[in-house]
């Protein structure tokens, strides 16, 4: 976040705030030290456990873990305009993605996650060398909410992945996501859009043997899409063996954009790309 007030005094000011904010709620910033939004208040959601848990599914190691743990971000509406990764162990985390679910998972405390249900939504994702996220000025991500309005962002589960090659036991990590909201409605919502490939299945990613180089396609094509989307960050995500990652924009026969501008994919730098483009329906996205 930004750091308003100049030098030790915004610094001591975000610490305070995230020492009252951590693992027990919401804390006001009262000192009004993000510029950017005054009246934000400050969440964390964090794990707190060592490796390996003893949930794993019958075809998995100990080298790949998918866990989640549910969290409740309150009756009322607001709008997150800023997330910000806490990384603990960066030597197994893999990545990170907070969910909005529409029911309370709390009580089943840690809960293996390979697969998420279909109405899971994406409400902010982290991979290996990311940043934060801030959203536009006029934008916010829902979250809260009773549910008596429609609104599904009041439970949320933090999903991380962990990957421990080397097998090793007693990895402890406190990894989670600090959190900007306020009750100020901004103009839009904000939220996320996946495109891509399905990993195995007939129509998934598959690497045949004895290949130096492999393309592979996934199309989406934006029929149902009920609006015109506003576009301002585009990340892309793969594994180890990855190597170029882009997206075909195309409209009415011919394509408009390509996004990323440098489609060169580095596993340890998997950031957001500033972006600012329209999506609109009957689009292909390939």
């Amino acid at each position: 976040g930004g750091d308003g007030g100049g030098g030790g005094g915004g610094s001591s000011a975000e610490m305070e705030v995230v020492a009252r904010g951590a693992t027990a709620g919401i804390a006001r910033d009262s000192g009004g030290v993000y510029q950017h939004c005054r009246d934000c208040e400050v969440l964390e959601l964090q794990f707190d456990w060592t490796l390996p848990v003893g949930y794993h599914y019958p075809d998995e190691s100990n080298e790949t873990t998918y866990a989640c743990h549910g969290f409740d971000l309150g009756a009322t509406i607001r709008h997150a305009v800023e997330f910000q990764p806490l990384v603990d162990n960066k030597d197994v985390l893999h990545h990170m993605i907070v969910w909005t679910l529409p029911y309370d998972t709390r009580a089943d405390g840690y809960f293996p996650c390979t697969s998420m249900p279909d109405d899971a939504v994406p409400l902010w994702t982290w991979a290996v060398g990311g940043g934060g996220l801030r959203a536009p000025a006029t934008a916010g991500f829902p979250i809260g909410g009773s549910g008596s309005d429609g609104s599904s962002a009041r439970y949320v589960a933090l999903q991380v992945h962990y990957d421990n090659p080397t097998l090793r036991t007693g990895i402890s990590d406190r990894s989670g996501v600090r959190i900007f909201s306020t009750t100020f409605l901004r103009q839009h919502d904000a939220g996320n859009m996946f495109t891509g490939t399905h990993i195995g299945g007939r129509t998934g990613l598959h690497l045949p043997p004895a290949m130096k180089e492999i393309e592979v396609r996934g199309r989406c094509k934006l029929d149902s899409l009920p609006f015109p989307l506003s576009v301002f960050l585009v990340g892309t995500h793969a594994h180890k063996l990855g190597r170029g990652i882009w997206i075909e924009h195309w409209r009415d026969g011919r394509m408009i954009g390509v996004y990323p501008n440098t489609p060169h994919y580095d596993f340890n730098a998997q950031r957001g790309d500033a972006a600012n483009f329209e999506l609109r329906k009957g689009d292909i996205l390939d």
